[in-house]
């Protein structure tokens, strides 16, 4: 009698055993490296506000219509900005003008 266990399911699905599924890592957390202060569009959302410190992840996430690629849009300069700050190593990007927050970005 076969028992459906997690592991025998994954098994079955990728034809080996795959034992440890997660490597361990010890990453450490630096200082703060990308920063949104008080984020706001006119007519779409405000007071957008965290920090990503260096060694960290930020998922964006939420329902559609939420604001979502809004937020997105402003943090990189396709939208215009109401009001707030977007900092990159300590370097406000939201005064260099269109996109040149992703040109910023993409050379360092």
């Amino acid at each position: 009698m076969w028992i459906s266990t997690f592991e025998n399911i994954v098994k079955m699905m990728v034809d080996r055993e795959l034992g440890e599924r997660y490597h361990e890592k010890n990453n450490a957390i630096g200082d703060v490296l990308f920063e949104v202060d008080n984020l706001a569009s006119k007519g779409g959302f405000q007071n957008v506000s965290f920090k990503v410190k260096q060694g960290e992840i930020l998922g964006v996430a939420g329902l559609m219509g939420a604001g979502r690629t809004e937020v997105m849009e402003t943090i990189f300069d396709y939208r215009k900005k109401q009001s707030g700050s977007v900092n990159f190593s300590k370097i406000n990007l939201t005064k260099k003008g269109k996109c040149s927050t992703c040109k910023r970005l993409h050379s360092l």
